[in-house]
């Protein structure tokens, strides 16, 4: 990295990192980037479900299942009372289901 301009050696002196050097063919004198194009192979492989991709979506399915192993089952009796006080309020045939 042995830039020697003028604005490299102030941006030196100010404690300034100077611009890297980019010698990526991709890269055009002008600064412009051009992106090459994904081949057909490509593309559909990032159709495919990947594995963390996988479990990601059962985790936010199921939520439970981040936290069932370690419920305390000392809880369980008082969930299943709440849940059982619950019931007879929720409506067995809603009015617009005619």
């Amino acid at each position: 990295m042995a830039t020697t301009t003028t604005a490299d050696r102030v941006k030196r002196f100010f404690g300034i990192e100077p611009d890297p050097i980019v010698d990526d063919p991709a890269f055009y004198d002008d600064g412009s980037y051009v992106e090459e194009e994904p081949s057909v192979k490509e593309a559909l492989f990032a159709l495919f479900p990947t594995v963390p991709g996988i479990l990601r979506y059962l985790h936010e399915l199921f939520p439970f299942l981040g936290w069932i192993l370690h419920y305390n089952l000392q809880w369980l009796i008082g969930d299943f009372v709440a849940g059982e006080c619950w019931l007879p309020l929720t409506p067995s045939q809603p009015k617009w289901s005619n």
